[in-house]
C-alpha cells in the first residue's frame, strides 16, 4: 500500500507497474477503465500486448514510449 502523503512519482509508477506484471488482471482492468467501460474496448489480445502497455506506462514520454513495441496503444480500435 502506498502511503497517503507520498508523491505519487517515478517510484509509485514503478511499483504499479511492477505489480500490474506479477497480477496481468490489473492491466486487464486498466484498459477497461482507460476506455471508459466502453463496449468498444476490447480486452488484450496477448501477453505481449500486456507488456507493451506496462512499456508505454513506464516511458514517460513519447520518444521513449517509441521504443516499446508497437500497435498496441489504442484502447478502442
Amino acid at each position: 500500500m502506498w502511503p497517503t502523503s507520498a508523491p505519487l512519482n517515478a517510484s509509485f509508477w514503478a511499483s504499479v507497474t511492477d505489480e500490474m506484471l506479477a497480477r496481468p488482471s490489473l492491466i486487464d482492468a486498466f484498459r477497461t477503465r482507460q476506455g471508459r467501460n466502453s463496449p468498444r474496448t476490447k480486452p488484450f489480445p496477448s501477453d505481449e500486448a500486456r507488456q507493451a502497455q506496462v512499456c508505454y506506462m513506464r516511458s514517460g514520454s513519447s520518444v521513449t514510449g517509441q521504443m516499446c513495441p508497437q500497435g498496441y496503444g489504442s484502447v478502442q480500435s
